[in-house]
């Protein structure tokens, strides 16, 4: 039924017709219960998808990345290789942070802190629950391999009790499944299948007495590229420094937890990174203080052993005068002596091939330009450093910061020898000068003369000292106050509603599918059906009167005479349109009282057509008589003979061959109703073709028109056999019979054919088994009373409760059709194949 209205829709449109909103309206009314139940199952499978699916959260943090202007001693010596031009190649600062946050060994340190390998769910009422924040219990598999993945299920016994069993691994590691249950208790470390396990109950326990707990353990590494995959980082805008990480989950305070876990991890990475040349000049300080306190040890050993030796006691009053002189050249030597002896350690640290990737004692009092160029040569070192961690040498970044690397260092190691150099020249002078002061004092004892030159070593050494212990504590303060490369703006939040499953659109989608589905259901069978669906379908096609149509009733299956005399339903009302129509048909030789009955194709009801007009025209006194022309099949004899009954009676093929000359014989009155005789066709003779053209047939047509008003021949399909246009020419009017549902609407030009080339004379049209609309776009198949008779049409025939005698009882799948249209016409269709009218 919704297919017909569909298609009549589809129809209007090829005809120019007009649509109306209404018309849609009426066809989905028609249909209602069909696109109900299909919108109430496409609902109710997305509420169990909704129920199912585990809802997802989103959590957002913000972070701030610094400018390397902005303070501390690794930013400020950057900012200054950055005014110089050294980096102008590099990446900015945010994309750089953007690749670290997205690095596999900081998503590593997040899983190690969070134990995000274990996982906890409980059983719920549609699905599972991950209940990271809410478990009873936290376990530890102390024997596990950190990449093998299995479960265990627990179920709480007591808050000091568990029961463990259902044991799962991948690639049977273990051996442990079908491994039996087994009580333990809780804070104890374990034997299982699985290894030794320590379980220890959170504040949870009591919550989950009785209930089952799954414990999943997943791979490290899965788990590290799982939760990779779900971090994402963006830039939040191009013209600021911010860097938006986001993550979605199943738990919302997991996923708080991933990110501010993050970014602390990065903090605690960023100033790991940058104390690394803190601590390495803080190593090297300590080195050189340990030996500068061995050496100051023995000078001062040696001056004492030697005063003690030469008898010598303070002499400084006798030397001032000379020494005043030396005076300035001592202090100007203990300085250059002071800066060539840091310079020659720079220059040994640098040459020794076991520091080659270590950064270089910085700080220490030497050349500005010199200080400068290791301060940037150890920035770029800890770049360098820091990528090749989380990639390989063949990396680009790592391959360009090794090119600048190499000449920055080569121009380090020059300048550290060329001050060297510098160095040793100013200290040669100085002693020179000194050596002329020291003529001087020739009268001095020559033990004085050495004491001094001890002394003078001593005040080296203790200088030295002092400078180391100096930087060491500057060194310290730095080291302490050392800063991170980011600002926290927001940590991680998010909306308490879910993200996803978004049940608003699922449920939208799903109603839009249960009105689509049955809808692109009906658009497929109007496709694939090519059968007559309609009385649109035979005007379109035919010019030929159109006498009337015959609504198809699901409760009148299998009664071949559905006409009473008294009858107020719409079948025998239909009957009488057909009876009325013929009284206004216009024929050639001005004579309508030999009707031939006949159609294209077996099947379409041209003997039901046939038989009930005839009763139909016998209950208005009129003498009607029914041939049965099929001699063929002799279906008419068929439908009054009784069960068991194979005798043949006489007919028209006793009369055709000669074996009976009295029309009278072959005349059976009462068959269908007291009021209409009946010639039945007869044994069913070899030659049918040869009988009928004999001029017995004309004979006995000749001898009816003498005792009847009407002679319906009920005759064989036009398209299957020659028999039709044989018996033709004695008919004055053609009945076509098309059954709707049946007859293919490609075989219609053929029957256009036939009409334009007058094979058969008269021609008209009934279309048999029509479907009554009760609303929709088309033509009305109702039939109503007292709405008029108007020729060829019949708008709203029926007389409300109709009422059948020798009505069959309904099976409930007629009572289901009753209610849905769809499943209505496939039933009928159903008892079309059947029952042939």
């Amino acid at each position: 039924m919704a297919r017909e209205e569909i298609k009549q829709v589809g129809e209007s449109k090829s005809n120019g017709t007009q649509i109306t909103l209404r018309d849609i309206v009426n066809i989905f009314w028609a249909n209602r219960w069909w696109f109900v139940i299909s919108v109430l199952i496409c609902l109710l499978l997305a509420v169990l998808y909704l129920k199912k699916t585990p809802k997802t959260y989103a959590r957002t943090a913000s972070v701030l990345v610094k400018s390397q202007k902005g303070g501390g001693t690794g930013m400020s010596q950057t900012a200054m290789f950055q005014d110089m031009g050294v980096f102008g190649m590099m990446a900015s600062d945010v994309n750089n942070e953007f690749y670290v946050f997205k690095s596999y060994k900081l998503m590593a340190d997040v899983v190690n802190r969070l134990n995000l390998t274990v996982n906890y769910f409980a059983q719920g009422r549609f699905r599972k629950f991950n209940i990271y924040n809410i478990t009873p219990i936290k376990a530890s598999f102390v024997d596990a391999n950190p990449n093998y993945g299995f479960s265990v299920r627990a179920k709480v016994l007591s808050d000091s009790t568990l029961q463990l069993f259902g044991y799962k691994e991948a690639g049977n590691k273990f051996n442990c499944n079908g491994a039996a249950p087994v009580n333990i208790k809780l804070s104890d470390t374990v034997d299982t299948p699985v290894g030794r396990v320590h379980f220890v109950p959170t504040d949870h326990i009591t919550e989950y007495l009785g209930q089952t707990i799954d414990i999943v353990k997943s791979g490290f590494k899965a788990t590290v590229l799982n939760y990779l995959a779900k971090v994402t980082v963006s830039i939040a805008d191009r013209q600021a420094s911010v860097l938006n990480l986001s993550m979605r989950d199943v738990s919302e305070n997991r996923a708080e937890d991933v990110l501010n876990t993050l970014i602390d991890a990065y903090n605690a990475e960023a100033q790991s990174d940058k104390n690394i040349v803190s601590k390495s000049t803080e190593q090297f300080i300590n080195d050189r203080l340990e030996v500068i306190n061995e050496e100051l040890g023995a000078v001062d050993a040696d001056i004492a052993s030697f005063k003690s030796s030469a008898g010598l006691t303070d002499v400084t009053t006798e030397t001032s005068g000379y020494q005043a002189e030396g005076s300035e050249y001592r202090r100007s030597g203990l300085a250059i002596e002071n800066q060539l002896a840091i310079a020659r350690q720079i220059q040994g640290y640098i040459n020794n091939p076991a520091n080659r990737n270590q950064p270089l004692p910085s700080n220490l009092g030497l050349d500005a330009g010199i200080e400068s160029q290791i301060s940037q040569y150890n920035n770029l070192l800890l770049q360098r450093n820091k990528l090749f961690a989380s990639s390989s040498e063949k990396n680009p970044l790592v391959q360009d910061l090794d090119a600048q690397l190499i000449p920055l260092k080569q121009t380090i190691a020059s300048s550290v020898n060329n001050l060297v150099s510098s160095l040793s020249i100013q200290a040669g002078n100085v002693r020179s000068r000194e050596a002329m002061t020291r003529g001087r004092v020739a009268a001095i004892p020559r033990q004085q003369n050495s004491l001094m030159s001890k002394e003078r070593q001593q005040k080296i050494k203790e200088e030295l000292y002092l400078y180391l212990l100096n930087k060491r504590e500057e060194n310290a303060l730095s080291l302490a106050m050392t800063e991170s490369n980011i600002k926290v703006i927001d940590y991680a939040k998010g909306p308490l509603a879910p993200v996803a499953p978004k049940s608003t659109f699922i449920l939208a989608i799903a109603l839009l599918l249960g009105l689509a589905i049955p809808a692109i259901l009906f658009w497929l069978l109007d496709i694939l059906d090519v059968s007559v669906r309609g009385r649109r379908d035979v005007e379109d096609a035919i010019s030929a009167p159109f006498l009337g149509e015959i609504p198809k009733k699901a409760d009148m299956e299998g009664r071949q005479i559905v006409v009473r005399e008294d009858g107020r339903d719409s079948i025998s009302e239909a009957f009488r349109i057909i009876r009325t129509n013929m009284d206004f048909m216009n024929v050639s030789n001005g004579q309508k009282q030999v009707v031939m009955f006949t159609s294209q194709t077996p099947g379409n009801g041209k003997t039901f057509v046939s038989t009930n007009l005839a009763v139909s025209f016998a209950q208005t006194n009129k003498k009607i008589i029914l041939v049965d022309t099929d001699i063929r099949k002799a279906t008419i004899e068929t439908l009054v003979k009784k069960d068991g009954d194979s005798k043949m009676v006489n007919g028209l093929t006793s009369y055709l061959s000669g074996k009976i000359d009295d029309v009278s014989q072959i005349i059976h009155r009462g068959a269908f109703s007291s009021k209409l005789d009946v010639i039945f066709a007869g044994p069913i003779p070899p030659n049918p073709t040869e009988l009928l053209m004999t001029d017995k047939l004309a004979t006995l047509v000749n001898e009816l028109k003498k005792s009847y008003d009407y002679i319906f021949l009920d005759n064989v399909p036009s398209g299957v056999v020659a028999d039709a246009s044989i018996v033709n020419k004695l008919c004055d009017l053609t009945i076509f019979v098309i059954r709707a549902g049946v007859m293919d609407r490609r075989l219609l030009p053929e029957v256009e054919k036939l009409y334009k080339e007058k094979t058969l004379k008269n021609l008209c049209v009934v279309l048999n088994s029509t479907e009554q609309k009760k609303s929709g776009y088309g033509y009305g198949y109702g039939y109503g009373y007292g709405y008029g008779y108007g020729y060829g049409y019949g708008y709203g025939y029926g007389y409300g409760a109709e009422e059948y005698e020798g009505k069959k009882k309904k099976s409930w799948l007629h009572k289901l059709a009753e209610k849905i249209p769809f499943l209505k016409r496939f039933v009928n269709k159903r008892h079309h194949n059947t029952h042939r009218w």
